[in-house]
């Protein structure tokens, strides 16, 4: 089988815009998935925190879109 490396390597496929832990956990109250969250440390380090996939690769190669915003895909993830 031969490879083509276009498409090789690793992949990430996600929002344009980069969301917090605190954002998730905000949104997961919100929904009543959760009751509250507790932090072993101060909050002010948890703002900080971010899940930064860049997407650049599946854009440009493949022309992926995103289809979702923010709260239609941690619905999807949150009901998996």
């Amino acid at each position: 089988m031969i490879l083509n490396k276009k498409f090789s390597g690793a992949w990430n496929f996600g929002l344009d815009k980069f969301y917090s832990v605190e954002d998730i956990l905000r949104y997961s109250i919100k929904k009543k998935l959760i009751n509250q969250f507790k932090c072993k440390n101060n909050l002010e380090k948890i703002k900080k925190y971010y899940l930064e996939l860049n997407v650049n690769k599946s854009k440009t190669r493949i022309k992926w879109k995103q289809k979702l915003d923010f709260n239609k895909s941690l619905d999807y993830t949150f009901s998996w």
